[in-house]
């Protein structure tokens, strides 16, 4: 697993931004990227954290 890209943008609401993460693996782990998405949402001060599989040809 290989990190593409960061991206960060401030919200509407005071001290509240969204991040954004780029992954590109060689073959599909749910499982893995579930667990990575689950301890982040045990960070202080996270309110929501998801993933989705996009699918892209990277050279």
């Amino acid at each position: 697993m290989r990190l593409l890209s960061l991206h960060r943008e401030d919200l509407e609401t005071p001290d509240r931004v969204e991040v954004e993460a780029d992954l590109v693996t060689q073959e599909r782990n749910d499982a893995f990227l579930e667990q990575i998405v689950s301890r982040l949402s045990l960070e202080p001060g996270v309110s929501a954290v998801s993933w989705r599989i996009i699918e892209e040809e990277y050279g």
